[in-house]
């Protein structure tokens, strides 16, 4: 797919489809509506293998993932301006519900309450008979209707609207007097405080478990007594796939996303996410990118940013990292500060960060310099830091600090 995504990355603005593509084709074909000039590899692949998909369906056009002139030409008479149908058409939600199944990403994962009381949704939408497919298109159109969806989307196709009303309705809800982290194979709570906060541990139905790439290794020994903080994937759940590879060698015990924390290892492990200090560091990952170039892909799923100046700065005053950002996700924010002072009360590292003109005052306002290697090996320092105070490389996560830390001990001073 490699030569086609390079082709539809080039013919996007050439042959003036990009951003064209007509709704009812990126409805039934997962994957048209992702970017394949910006985004991610991952992205640009999904995108050619959507119009792969589209090929393979219709006669007399090559099969190639290149959304070139004959491809274009036969999608806009197929679809010209339609929009979303308000009568629906259950051929076409079975074959929306097909292809989304693992697109969007609830095949296998409906919940049992919810197959109970929508009872078609217990068919198979992939691999059962088209009795099973209709039946699960049927009972999916009757949760939309049930849920007074909007006209125009009561159409059988689960899609991620209808997956997260799914969710929201039947899926676990948290236990409002704790929160779960699996350390030495045991669950281990943080209870009282703030409003719990969703923790999917690894071994969880839902849980994201990297354990079995091996990117991570003994303590040897040593207590946590950092907590690092750095960015990393679109979300939880594209973070994990990236880690899940024993090619790149790389991991963290989590992702956070918006009001959930994903945790990946179990933490009596050491992740490989910061080089030498990962013996005795625990890493998290915020899964929300911070340029500015992923403003309309969040934006569009209901993501609260704002295009903004980067305020992080190194001491001598350098700018920290690129000029123009985005603004941290506030739910996104809130569960990282919770996730933080969880992690940091569980394992008994200092609620401190690096202050004044070295980082080891006890006052000041929060420093963003580079530790020397000998002051994080000795311990001089425990405490939360950010990726930037371990390389002069890293900007992860400066510019988000006070967003997340303001009026708490970890903020300035």
């Amino acid at each position: 797919m490699s030569k086609a995504t390079q082709y539809n990355a080039r013919a996007a603005t050439s042959l003036g489809w990009y951003g064209m593509i007509p709704l009812q084709a990126r409805l039934e074909y997962p994957g048209l509506d992702l970017d394949p000039i910006n985004s991610v590899y991952a992205d640009q692949n999904r995108f050619a293998l959507a119009v792969l998909d589209y090929q393979s369906n219709h006669d007399g056009l090559s099969r190639d993932g290149m959304l070139g002139p004959s491809t274009w030409a036969h999608i806009e008479d197929t679809y010209g301006d339609e929009t979303i149908p308000i009568e629906w058409d259950i051929s076409s939600a079975v074959l929306y519900n097909q292809r989304a199944a693992n697109n969007v990403g609830w095949y296998g994962d409906i919940p049992v309450s919810a197959q109970q009381e929508y009872l078609g949704w217990k068919n198979d939408p992939v691999g059962g008979t088209q009795a099973d497919k209709e039946a699960f298109a049927l009972a999916t159109h009757l949760f939309q209707k049930d849920m007074s969806f909007n006209p125009a989307d009561v159409d059988g196709k689960l899609g991620p609207y209808t997956w997260s009303a799914i969710e929201a309705m039947f899926g676990e809800k948290p236990d409002p007097d704790s929160r779960m982290y699996v350390f030495e194979n045991r669950r281990r709570p943080i209870t009282g405080g703030d409003e719990a906060l969703d923790t999917i541990p690894f071994d969880s139905p839902k849980g994201m478990d990297l354990h079995k790439w091996g990117n991570f290794n003994s303590r040897q020994g040593h207590k946590p007594r950092l907590v690092v903080i750095h960015w990393g994937g679109i979300d939880p759940a594209h973070l994990y796939r990236v880690f899940s590879t024993k090619d790149r060698r790389v991991s963290s015990h989590g992702g956070v996303g918006r009001g959930k924390f994903y945790q990946y290892l179990d933490v009596q492990h050491s992740a490989w996410h910061a080089g030498y200090v990962n013996k005795y560091s625990i890493g998290i990952d915020i899964c929300q990118q911070p340029t500015a170039q992923w403003y309309d892909y969040y934006r569009s799923r209901a993501y609260n940013v704002r295009k903004i100046e980067n305020p992080a700065k190194r001491p001598d005053g350098s700018r920290l990292g690129v000029k123009n950002i985005l603004s941290l996700d506030p739910e996104i924010a809130e569960a990282t500060r919770r996730v933080v002072f969880d992690l940091c009360e569980l394992f008994d590292i200092p609620v401190r960060a690096p202050r004044g003109s070295d980082g080891l005052k006890e006052s000041g306002d929060v420093w963003h310099g580079v530790f020397r290697r000998s002051v994080l090996d000795s311990g001089e320092f425990q405490g939360v830091i950010g990726h930037h105070h371990i390389s002069t490389q890293k900007w992860d996560m400066a510019c988000w600090w006070d967003a997340i830390f303001d009026g708490t001990a970890l903020g300035n001073k």
